[in-house]
């Protein structure tokens, strides 16, 4: 039964991706040729997405939409976010589907972000006015997902963002969207209280920083909030460097991280330029004493096959780690499968929040008993997931602020990569069994064992 219940998931899995490489085969033409709502009013658009959701759910199926970079300079971020979504809808659709909707199945339909906020606005309003999805997960780069907020707001459709940490998601009214796992506020107080209790374990350790973020608008928030939180606990900011995405070289960066020798380095970087950056760091022979970074770039499945050892003693804030599952006995065989499922893949935390963010809105499904976007919306915004739930992957309950939408439960963890994995270290009380926090981390650095 086991087998055959895992080859219908690899099956449906199949499906997925064969769709998803049909909409990338097309992107440049469905960029040219996608319309948008021409409709006069904000009543009659919003009645113009209800009616479509509503059928979606008539024909045995409530179709949710994902919103992720498949083609553009972020293309390869968002791929184990994706494994996370159509793992958990196929886990949901296994166990009988919609329950409250008649065993409805989740279909999922995918836009196209191509890293650029007009593509992923118009994308956003295809999968509403054309596909009739009944609500929006994505869309990982924080600038892209605000552009897509916006579309949601104006139809009424829920969005549940999904690796997306940008405070200004979050920030005054946000009706119609809601945030499962930590924002970048939570993330620079983690990793000023790190400093601070490596400060307090080794008076003196770290007086001075590096700050090195990408220029768009997760960056710029990151940067900003380190600096703020830096001034207060008294540590000096003596190199502050912001680069493009699509960088080439970051010979001249690391020449002045060479020079200045800050003792702890925080970096906000994507896949490509978080590997640059290691990869120049290791051929010139620098290392701090802490290199934190953002649960971005280093945490993709491909990171450590293309660094190997070189990221050794570097830390990752993130809400989630494939540790926390060795303290769920009960929700271990999450993690078998899904490794299972994709060639011994990690469950990163790109994965964790692509799995809660497809659960949120299927448990949504379930307590609201429609698949109409505006009670869909309200019944989500009501959830109180508790930590327990069998699905529930993160160490808090998931529950929302009625007027911002963000789960204030969210407590981000710091994790190490240890002999090229990362295990949670940090508070180290959630250290499992046998695993330490090292510091200095360039301890385990190939460069400081030669």
């Amino acid at each position: 039964m086991k087998g055959e219940m895992k080859m219908k998931k690899a099956l449906a899995l199949i499906l997925a991706v064969l769709m998803l490489v049909s909409l990338v085969a097309c992107a440049g033409q469905n960029a040219a040729q996608s319309e948008t709502a021409t409709t006069e009013t904000k009543t009659e658009e919003t009645a113009s997405s209800t009616q479509e959701a509503s059928s979606a759910a008539d024909g045995d199926v409530v179709k949710v939409g994902v919103l992720f970079p498949y083609t553009g300079s972020a293309a390869a971020v968002a791929e184990d976010a994706q494994k996370g979504i159509e793992f958990a809808v196929s886990e949901i659709n296994d166990r009988g589907g919609i329950k409250a909707l008649n065993g409805a199945k989740i279909e999922l339909v995918y836009g196209d972000t191509q890293s650029n906020e007009e593509a992923a606005a118009s994308e956003a309003e295809r999968l509403i006015s054309k596909e009739g999805v009944s609500a929006l997960l994505g869309c990982y780069q924080s600038t892209i997902t605000l552009a897509v907020q916006n579309i949601c707001e104006k139809y009424h459709v829920p969005l549940a963002i999904t690796c997306s940490t940008s405070d200004t998601l979050t920030e005054g009214a946000k009706p119609y969207s809601v945030t499962i796992h930590e924002q970048n506020a939570d993330t620079v107080k983690t990793h000023c209280h790190f400093i601070q209790d490596m400060n307090a374990k080794e008076p003196g350790a770290i007086t001075t920083a590096a700050i090195l973020r990408q220029n768009d608008d997760w960056g710029q928030a990151l940067g900003d909030g380190w600096k703020e939180g830096l001034k207060e606990i008294g540590v000096e900011v003596v190199v502050d460097e912001v680069f493009a995405m699509d960088v080439t070289d970051l010979t001249t960066v690391v020449s002045k991280l060479v020079d200045k020798k800050p003792d702890v380095v925080l970096n906000a970087c994507y896949f490509q330029s978080m590997v640059l950056l290691t990869q120049t760091m290791m051929g010139m022979g620098y290392e701090p004493k802490a290199m934190l970074c953002s649960s971005s770039g280093e945490t993709d499945n491909d990171f450590i096959p293309t660094v190997g050892n070189n990221a050794d003693g570097f830390f990752t804030v993130s809400g989630w780690g494939e540790d926390v599952l060795l303290s769920m006995p009960d929700k271990a065989w999450i993690g078998e499968e899904y490794k299972e499922l994709y060639d011994g893949e990690h469950y990163t935390a790109e994965s964790a929040a692509g799995w809660a963010a497809a659960m949120v809105v299927a448990e949504g499904l379930e307590a609201g008993a429609s698949a109409e976007p505006e009670a869909l919306n309200a019944a989500i915004r009501g959830l109180s997931i508790p930590e327990d739930c069998w699905w529930n992957i993160y160490p808090y309950e998931i529950s929302f602020n009625q007027e911002t939408g963000k789960n204030e439960n969210a407590i981000p963890v710091m994790g190490q990569f240890q002999d090229t994995k990362i295990v949670l270290t940090y508070p180290e009380s959630i250290c499992t069994d046998g695993i330490e926090l090292v510091f200095p981390g360039y301890e385990l650095s190939p460069l400081y064992k030669k």
